[in-house]
């Protein structure tokens, strides 16, 4: 019998996850009110702004910088987008740049709430196409080439082409490509990996999944360029960014992008710790609409495989090749310690678990009407 199968009850995990929901609810009701510039620019891409200044910043996050300058941003970017295209007497959100050059005010974008959804209409069903086509068009690819059976895992620096290949001849199942610290992706850099790998699959007879890891305070724009650039999964710190990482959980779910959680402080350390966090994790993507297929977990160690493993029969618990997870642990031997010892350590450390405390100088307070047409 494996080390993992030891003796425990379902009623265990019942109540582990019964206890993990109850944790996973306080969370959602805590980051609530709240939003921010990065979660923002991320409802401004989807709706259709896209490009660059010229510096390489994206038009989005400039339009966000700037409603956030003005201390409007509580009401949604969406509904100041809005008030853009009523100013500009524009068709589609496409072109904010003459609102950034302009001398305007916030009272020059202004339009009473109940009008934004209308302005909107046609770019948030053309988002929603999107979002369904990137789903489709995934499930068509994995219909034609057959997914690995295994869950391997290997990291590979944003922009080396080779890496991604040898990862494709290696036998990985996701490549997760690394963005440079703190810094976002460009898009066309993520649709470049994109078109790599896919050639690399057809080489190799089967479809083999493409991911990124970005800053955690990026994760909900990231979430965005990985659905529009046609990735498979997104890579993040379970409670790192929680507001922005509720966004990219929902935004994913929709379009079928998986997520890859990892966990924080002592998870890596502790195996009852990680297991408790991933269970909490779970339950908050079960929340924001991903399926258990559509949702995995990185291990802090390698030893905590099997585990995990057996407590998430459902999900894509990674296993290393080469590298480690996407942070950079190593492997190591595996860990005598069963389910039937970590699970009720889990219910325990859930008992009395705080997540993390929001980071105050990301954060946004919603303003009443606020308004993003995406949750």
């Amino acid at each position: 019998m494996p080390v993992a199968q030891a003796h425990y009850t379902t009623s265990d995990q019942v109540q582990a996850r019964q206890v993990a929901g109850r944790a996973a609810r306080r969370i959602e009701d805590a980051i609530a009110p709240y939003t921010t510039p990065g979660l923002e620019a991320a409802v401004v891409r989807l709706l259709g702004v896209a490009g660059t200044d010229e510096a390489g910043t994206p038009l989005a996050q400039r339009f966000v910088e700037q409603l956030h300058r003005w201390r409007v941003l509580g009401t949604g970017a969406a509904h100041w987008l809005a008030g853009a295209m009523v100013r500009l007497r524009a068709d589609a959100p496409t072109s904010v740049v003459q609102v950034l050059a302009d001398d305007l005010e916030s009272s020059d974008l202004a339009v009473p709430a109940e009008v934004s959804p209308e302005v909107l209409k046609r770019a948030v069903r053309g988002a929603r196409r999107t979002l369904e086509a990137r789903r489709r068009a995934r499930d068509d690819r994995l219909a034609t080439l057959a997914v690995g059976p295994g869950q391997r895992l290997t990291k590979v620096p944003l922009g080396d082409d080779a890496a991604l290949r040898k990862a494709a001849r290696e036998a990985a199942d996701l490549a997760i490509v690394i963005c440079t610290e703190g810094a976002l992706p460009a898009e066309t850099v993520l649709q470049h990996a994109r078109s790599v790998m896919s050639q690399a699959s057809e080489r190799a007879g089967r479809y083999i999944r493409l991911g990124v890891r970005g800053p955690a305070n990026g994760t909900a724009y990231l979430g965005v360029l990985a659905v529009l650039t046609g990735l498979d999964a997104v890579v993040a710190t379970a409670f790192d960014g929680m507001v922005e990482m509720h966004f990219a959980r929902r935004i994913c779910a929709q379009a079928g992008v998986m997520v890859l959680e990892m966990g924080a402080g002592r998870a890596a350390a502790d195996q009852a710790t990680e297991l408790a966090q991933a269970l909490v994790a779970e339950q908050l993507a079960a929340l924001a609409g991903l399926s258990p297929t559509s949702w995995g977990w990185v291990p802090g160690r390698p030893a905590h495989h099997d585990v995990l493993a057996t407590c998430f029969p459902a999900a894509f618990i990674a296993h290393d090749v080469g590298a480690g997870r996407p942070d950079g642990q190593v492997q190591d031997r595996p860990l005598p310690y069963t389910v039937g010892d970590a699970l009720p350590q889990a219910i325990a450390r859930l008992e009395t678990w705080s997540p993390p405390a929001l980071d105050p100088t990301t954060l946004i307070k919603k303003a009443p009407g606020y308004w993003n047409p995406f949750t």
